[in-house]
């Protein structure tokens, strides 16, 4: 995940651990062909970024759910030892729904939601079961 602001940003993910991943996309609500951009139909900013996710997922099981096993949603800051966490997922099975990832609740709501600061992992049979 990516803003048009931090596509400066997002290049740095393309320019270092982007590079040991079987497939990279950046989901912002305009195109970049630097990064290149997957554009999406929703409104920017912090109160619409379920919608952004939701999107990104939306569009990763329309074209690529059976050709990967597992799928990381990450933000534009983040970094990964690519090779540490394919190491990681080498032990589990991508057909069963399976996330990894910090778990947070609201506080008084009892809802429960996955960060996406931190970045997460879920499986192919879990993406499945989101869409």
């Amino acid at each position: 995940m990516t803003s048009p602001k931090n596509h400066q940003k997002a290049l740095h993910v393309k320019n270092t651990w982007g590079k040991r991943t079987d497939k990279l996309l950046f989901f912002s609500t305009e195109k970049d062909e630097n990064l290149p951009t997957v554009k999406l139909p929703v409104q920017e900013g912090y109160a619409f970024l379920w919608n952004k996710t939701r999107e990104a997922f939306k569009f990763v099981y329309e074209k690529y759910l059976q050709n990967y096993d597992w799928f990381m949603k990450s933000n534009d800051v983040a970094f990964v030892n690519v090779e540490n966490l394919c190491y990681m997922l080498s032990n589990y099975s991508p057909s069963k729904p399976t996330y990894f990832g910090c778990k947070y609740k609201l506080p008084g709501s009892g809802q429960v939601f996955m960060s996406g600061g931190g970045s997460y992992i879920i499986s192919q049979e879990a993406l499945r079961l989101f869409v």
